[in-house]
Formats: C-alpha cells, structure tokens, sequence
C-alpha cells in the first residue's frame, strides 16, 4: 500500500484528501471515503462507501490443500514406480505421476491468494483479491481505514493502531 494519490481520476469533495492507494490504484481511502475501482480485461466496476457506512472489515486467505496433499502423494508415487514395478513401463508411468504431481503443487502456489472485505450497513460490499499485495500491507489498510473512520465519525481521540508484528 502506498500513500500517494491515485492514478485514476477521482473528484474529491471539500476537504477530502487521499490517505491511501492499494498497490494497482484499485483501492482509495480517503479521509470521507473508500473507493473500489477496478477497470480489468472488458469489466469494471465501482462500489464507493462513506467511512461511516463501514461496518466490518476481514481479511482472508484462500488456499487449496488438497492440491498439495494430492501433489505430493502423485510425486511419492512417481518416485516409488520404478523401484516398485521394476519393468520398462513403469518409468513412464514414473514420468507421468511425477510430472502431474509438479503440476499440482505448482497449481496450489498459483491459485493461493488473500482478499479484503469491507461492508457496509447498507449491504454493499467491498471484496478486492489482494495476490500482490502482502498480509502487512492489508492489516495497514484497515488500520488507516479504522482511524479515519473513528475520526469521520467524531470520536475523540482515535487511536491509531500498530499493525500485528510478524505479520
């Protein structure tokens, strides 16, 4: 995350200003507002909530396990097929188990990835697929996104949060 503003055209209202831009422009939080803006492959879309309609945050990590455990079980195998069958078909067989167990911990490292969610009172939800950006770059978001909200909605003294360490 970075705390410049962003590179898409966003008209700001009296006395906003950008407290920060998610890495790729897609995400803006200013001190009035955030914004979704994504503009990808033929589709877009836009989902702008005022800081005090936030009502949640998470952050999530989404990864299939079953493509590791099936990977490394294919690899096992393709490892144990020549000295198991001992004969000229099983290499090939070797080959192909060990390739497809490639395939799959490849697969399991490249559909892995992170996504925040911020939702509104209204039932608007903001949900940005974050495969670039890091967990401390996240927790930093929603902990500007938190202050600025405290101090949208008037509570005195904000507290501004350290993000988690190690994280």
């Amino acid at each position: 995350m970075t705390e410049a503003p962003p590179t898409h055209a966003m008209t700001m209202g009296p006395g906003e200003v950008v407290v920060m831009v998610s890495d790729g422009d897609v995400l803006t939080l200013t001190n009035k507002r955030v914004r979704y803006n994504l503009v990808a492959r033929g589709r877009s879309k836009l989902v702008s909530m005022t800081l005090d309609a936030v009502s949640s945050c998470s952050i999530m990590s989404v990864s299939r396990p079953g493509l590791l455990i099936l990977g490394a079980l294919m690899l096992l195998a393709g490892l144990m097929a020549p000295i198991l069958g001992g004969r000229g078909d099983a290499r090939s067989v070797a080959v192909v188990l060990f390739t497809a167990g490639v395939g799959f911990l490849v697969g399991y490292l490249l559909l892995r990835f992170k996504a925040l969610k911020i939702s509104s009172d209204g039932g608007d939800v903001i949900l940005t697929v974050s495969r670039g950006m890091d967990r401390r770059s996240l927790v930093e978001f929603v902990d500007a996104l938190e202050f600025e909200k405290a101090k949208y909605c008037g509570r005195s003294n904000p507290v501004r949060l350290e993000s988690e360490p190690g994280s």
